[in-house]
């Protein structure tokens, strides 16, 4: 199971990678969630409150995460593109919720 220095590490991770990125492509598989889009929106930032990771926007939601007995995340380059920079993040084995701030 990971511990509070894992989740503030990746938090940390998460936070470099993504904060003032828009979001390209989103899709949760939470059924209840499925239909949830935050295409277009801007990551504010993203800061871990225990073992949850939130990752906050700037629609004033906030995707809320918990890794569980073995989730992760994981952030690596897209393909090669025109944009070198683009970055893409994926999370694993955890549920997800989208919330209103």
């Amino acid at each position: 199971m990971p511990e509070g220095d894992t989740v503030w590490l990746t938090a940390n991770r998460l936070d470099r990678a993504l904060s003032g990125r828009v979001v390209t492509e989103f899709e949760l598989r939470v059924p209840r969630l499925a239909l949830s889009d935050l295409t277009g929106a801007t990551v504010t930032e993203v800061v871990s409150r225990g073992k949850h990771i939130l990752m906050r926007f700037d629609n004033d939601h906030t995707l809320h995460s918990h890794l569980r007995m073995e989730g992760s995340w994981h952030v690596h380059r897209t393909g090669e593109t025109d944009e070198d920079d683009a970055l893409n993040a994926r999370h694993a084995g955890a549920a997800e919720a989208l919330a209103d701030d």
